[in-house]
Formats: structure tokens, sequence, C-alpha cells
């Protein structure tokens, strides 16, 4: 909800841009199933929509998030 981007999808990490610390963490896909490494857990999603600059995700919690990408 902030007036700024809430990730940023690289080959090597994906960066939340709210985490206290260092935002990069490692992650992997397969098929429509992402899983993101934590410095001290693992969260792993359903990626629900992934279409121009916005980022659905229904994480195994049972919240969704939808993200915006980070533009350069």
């Amino acid at each position: 909800n902030g007036p700024h981007a809430d990730f940023e999808l690289t080959e090597k990490s994906f960066f939340v841009v709210d985490y206290d610390g260092n935002g990069d963490f490692k992650y992997k896909i397969n098929d429509n199933k992402i899983t993101i490494f934590y410095p001290d857990s693992e969260q792993t999603g359903l990626i629900k929509k992934a279409k121009h600059d916005s980022l659905v995700i229904y994480w195994k919690s049972g919240a969704y998030k939808t993200y915006l990408r980070w533009k350069e």
C-alpha cells in the first residue's frame, strides 16, 4: 500500500523492499510454485498471476499478496 514497489525478481534473488535488513533472498520456481529462502526459514507459495508489473502469490500460510515490480 506504500508509494513504492514491493519487489524485484532477478535471476539471482527475490528482493523484498520492506524487509528489515538485507532484502535479497534466494528463491526457486517450479511450475507455478515459488519458495523463498529466508535466513531462518522458507516460505512457499502458489503464483496465481505474473503479468506485466504485478505478481500475485497465494502463500502456504493462507495469506495472499499482490506485489508491484520495482522499476529503476
